[in-house]
Order: C-alpha cells, then sequence, then structure tokens
C-alpha cells in the first residue's frame, strides 16, 4: 500500500482499499494506528476503485489481530467510519467480508455503508458536529 492510499484530511483519515500482500497489511495497520492516536478523528474507507480481492486467512487474521489489539485506540479515538462502497456484486463481497469482520470485533464506533462519497463525507461531517455540541 502506498501512502497516497491513506492520507488525513483535516479531522478526517481516508483511506482508499486496494488489495494489500500481508506485509503491506502490517504497515497500513500500524500507520492507522499512529494516525488515529496522533488525533481524534473519522474514518473514511474507500472501497470503491478498482481492486484485486485476494485477501487470504493470513491478511483477515492479520486484520482481526490489529482491531482486537487496538479496541480501546478506535473506542477513545474514532468518532465514526463511513464505508463507501459501488453497487456492483465485488462490492457485496468486499461488504460480507467487512460484515464478517465486525462480526468477529464489533467496532466501538458508530459504522455506516454508503454507495456515495459525498454522502458519506456529509454523514462523518454530522457525527463530528454531533461530538462538538457534546463537549
Amino acid at each position: 500500500m502506498t501512502s497516497e492510499n491513506l492520507f488525513r484530511h483535516g479531522k478526517e483519515i481516508v483511506l482508499v482499499v486496494h488489495y494489500n500482500t500481508p506485509q503491506e497489511e502490517r504497515v497500513f495497520t500500524e500507520k492507522l494506528r499512529d494516525m488515529l492516536v496522533e488525533e481524534r478523528g473519522t474514518l473514511l474507507i474507500d472501497f470503491s476503485a478498482p481492486v484485486n480481492i485476494k485477501s487470504n486467512s493470513v491478511a483477515r487474521k492479520m486484520r482481526s489481530d490489529f482491531f482486537k489489539e487496538n479496541h480501546r485506540v478506535f473506542k477513545d479515538r474514532c468518532i465514526a467510519t463511513a464505508l463507501v462502497m459501488d453497487t456492483t456484486k465485488l462490492a457485496k463481497v468486499k461488504a460480507g467480508l467487512l460484515q464478517a469482520l465486525f462480526w468477529v470485533v464489533p467496532p466501538p464506533f458508530p459504522l455506516k455503508t454508503f454507495t456515495d462519497m459525498n454522502d458519506a463525507r456529509d454523514w462523518l461531517e454530522l457525527m463530528r458536529k454531533e461530538e462538538d455540541d457534546a463537549r
């Protein structure tokens, strides 16, 4: 995964998902954790980009372990997460893989799926505003 695929835009962390090798997955997960530790914010995960989905058991276990080990970081630092997916059959496969992951390790933050990037960003902005208003 290259650095362009995971970046911060204000209080929003943007992740564009492509196929990851286990080595790339490890680098990505560590960078994501560090970004959340650095500043509380929302996470926008873009699954709408063309992707070669070859997730294997090693990558799935690594992802699951990462979320288990960093549950507290996500609970304390992630306001909400929006997943953006296209409407193809492949998107349904990706959604199923995520649903399985979140069944094993439920996310400690609000999570919503969108097919439109602008709708996702609007919802994340609303979630940040609600948190700011609560303070």
